[in-house]
């Protein structure tokens, strides 16, 4: 049970979502993101909820999800 309370932990507060009619950024609690809203998610930014890569590529740190130390998986628009 320790091992789940410390993950909900690491989840951010906030999630930056795009504007689908004016494309700005708008800063909401991570809990009200609904499924199918664009979120952005910027180098060094927590990954707020689970998701496609739709554009760009970037590495993302998994460590805290699995038991291997520094687990950094590259993610792209292409990958699964």
């Amino acid at each position: 049970m320790f091992f789940y309370s410390a993950i909900v932990q690491l989840k951010p507060e906030t999630a930056n979502i795009v504007n689908p009619v004016t494309k700005d950024l708008v800063v909401v609690p991570a809990s009200a993101v609904a499924e199918g809203t664009t979120v952005s998610v910027r180098p060094g930014d927590k990954v707020p909820c689970d998701g496609v890569v739709l554009e760009g590529k970037s590495t993302v740190d998994e460590s805290s999800l699995s038991e291997f130390p520094a687990n950094k998986v590259e993610k792209s628009h292409s990958s699964p």
